[in-house]
């Protein structure tokens, strides 16, 4: 029996865990698969004779999550590598620190019109140019700053894995969707709230990265 440790990338939820998890363990030579939503790493016995280490990684790929192939050297020589490593934690760290600025900076106009009616003068194709800057605040938001959670969902949907950034998918492009056709059938649209809740995921998300990476960096530290 061999065991190996791997670092899992796209895990956003306990569902995505247990997907993995399942998916592994039903592979002939897997004894077992434990899959830490917070660390994102799995730790997987199994049997060389009946599987190898590639397969194990095809596996995961093919549930829809990715294998970080830098996880093994750093656990190896961390040491020399965990300067680094700390580099390119803060670089995922500020990433989504800048898009939930920026979600949250182009939520605001549209978030507020709910509590104050702002109006631009003008049409374009018949439709004011209010619900027009309502519309590509909300795009912008929605499909550029929120698209991880549509490419998980449609992974997932590929699959008919179903986990946490599904629903917010199905939300937010079912808000965007019916506002887009109120738009253009004098009905009442929702754009605010598509835009309002992927900001509040960033946001959570990010909240979330930051508490992760902290513990990864006491756990490296007390090692």
């Amino acid at each position: 029996m061999n065991k190996i440790t791997l670092k899992i990338t796209g895990i956003t939820c306990a569902s995505c865990a247990i997907n993995i998890k399942k998916n592994l363990e039903k592979k002939e030579g897997v004894i077992s698969a434990d899959v830490n939503t917070v660390s994102t790493k799995a730790n997987i016995s199994y049997k060389e004779d009946k599987i190898s280490e590639e397969e194990i990684k095809d596996t995961i790929i093919k549930t829809g999550y990715g294998v970080d192939e830098q996880s093994k050297k750093l656990d190896k020589d961390l040491d020399d590598k965990s300067h680094g490593h700390h580099n390119h934690v803060d670089e995922n760290e500020n990433l989504l620190k800048t898009k939930v600025v920026l979600s949250i900076l182009l939520t605001l106009p549209v978030f507020i019109r709910m509590f104050w009616a702002w109006e631009i003068p003008g049409q374009f194709f018949g439709i004011s140019l209010t619900n027009w800057v309502q519309h590509d605040l909300a795009f912008i938001v929605v499909f550029i700053f929120g698209w991880q959670f549509h490419k998980s969902a449609f992974k997932g949907l590929k699959r008919f894995n179903f986990n946490m950034d599904s629903l917010i998918s199905l939300g937010t492009f079912s808000a965007y969707l019916y506002s887009l056709w109120a738009m253009f059938n004098s009905g009442h649209i929702y754009f605010e709230s598509a835009a309002t809740i992927t900001s509040l995921i960033l946001l959570g998300r990010f909240f979330e990265l930051k508490t992760k990476n902290r513990a990864s960096q006491a756990m490296e530290k007390l090692m």
